[in-house]
């Protein structure tokens, strides 16, 4: 309300636009035209270079934890083998930052447990179901290593007495 009438009192011709015309109307138009600026300039590129920190921001964290390696890695991957219409221009440099991702983490499901155990990823991650079995044989095998044996052998806890009401001595 006060910006609105410092505007009229300043300019008297300007008129604000709305909330809804700028986010359905100018920043759509805007998207579109950088979108395609920079399409045109990547199609006439013959090779491109550039860093990024967006995904590996998460992982690099101080809090974070090994179990969000394998998400991460899953998740580019699938984005960069996805191939659409927009790709025109930059399909060549999509498949060289694939390859170089898969040559980089190739061995990185050689220790799922800490993403099957991470009860946000569970086995949704993993590349293959043969990936998410073996994780999951893994987790089986540590878990009768921890028991001292078979985990169908187990010991049955005692049987719990019921309590007896005894009559306090309340004074």
């Amino acid at each position: 309300m006060g910006f609105r009438w410092l505007l009229k009192v300043l300019e008297l011709r300007y008129d604000i636009s709305s909330r809804h015309h700028i986010t359905e109307t100018v920043l759509p138009k805007m998207h579109d035209f950088v979108k395609k600026h920079i399409n045109s300039l990547l199609c006439d590129m013959s090779a491109i270079s550039f860093t990024t920190d967006i995904w590996s921001s998460s992982v690099s964290s101080s809090d974070a934890s090994a179990s969000d390696v394998i998400p991460a890695v899953t998740v580019l991957q699938r984005l960069l083998a996805k191939e659409t219409d927009e790709d025109r221009g930059i399909r060549t440099m999509k498949n060289t930052l694939l390859a170089a991702v898969k040559k980089r983490f190739s061995d990185v499901e050689k220790n799922p447990l800490a993403s099957l155990l991470n009860p946000r990823y569970k086995d949704r991650f993993f590349s293959n179901t043969n990936s998410a079995r073996e994780a999951k044989v893994m987790v089986i095998q540590e878990l009768q290593k921890m028991s001292g044996g078979d985990a169908d052998q187990h010991e049955e806890p005692p049987i719990r007495r019921p309590r007896r009401d005894q009559p306090r001595n309340c004074r």
